[in-house]
């Protein structure tokens, strides 16, 4: 989902939660749209945390050569490897420092690395065309964030339940499920 959707679906939820339609509390409409790309990118990253965001990348060309390892710089938003293949093949002998990914000389071919990614951040700014990082499947989850955080300063009780069927759903998340095959979305040199 993007974020013009997940607006609508927030506002969909407030609601089913409202008198005849219109939303409860007072204050502008507008102040209230504002409000929740924040709390969806809040949302996206705790659900992160439950349910990782994975990345696939081909690396190309190594950063620099030394005498024992081929150094590759660590993607932006790297948190840590899943995995890495070599010619379709799973590579276990590497070893990581702060900023890179080091693999043996020797080995030569096509390097794929899975890896988990910190999602990105964004506030009231950002595109309605954006699509959220995380699996589709709970997407849904961000918009009653995002109905929490409209109601916070109007009527605390329907944030306090909004949050509560948040957490509530975000406790039901099937931590098994996730991207098996991450598509390649790019090729890397550092």
């Amino acid at each position: 989902m993007n974020i013009g959707e997940l607006k609508s679906k927030t506002i969909q939820i407030i609601r089913e939660y409202s008198n005849n339609g219109e939303l409860i509390g007072s204050g502008d409409n507008k102040d209230y749209l504002l409000s929740i790309p924040g709390a969806l990118s809040d949302a996206q990253i705790e659900i992160s945390k439950i349910r990782p965001v994975y990345k696939q990348i081909i690396l190309l060309e190594p950063d620099t050569v030394s005498a024992k390892y081929k150094r590759f710089k660590k993607p932006d938003k790297f948190k840590q490897i899943e995995s890495i293949t070599l010619n379709d093949e799973m590579l276990y002998d590497y070893s990581e420092d702060i900023n890179n990914i080091l693999i043996p000389k020797e080995y030569s071919g096509e390097i794929i690395l899975t890896y988990e990614k910190i999602p990105d951040t964004f506030s009231s700014d950002v595109s309605e065309d954006y699509e959220l990082e995380i699996d589709e499947d709970v997407q849904f989850i961000t918009a009653y964030k995002a109905a929490s955080v409209v109601y916070i300063d109007d009527q605390s009780e329907w944030a306090i339940h909004f949050l509560n069927e948040y957490k509530r759903l975000l406790s039901n998340i099937d931590i098994k499920k996730k991207k098996s095959n991450p598509q390649i979305v790019c090729y890397y040199t550092p």
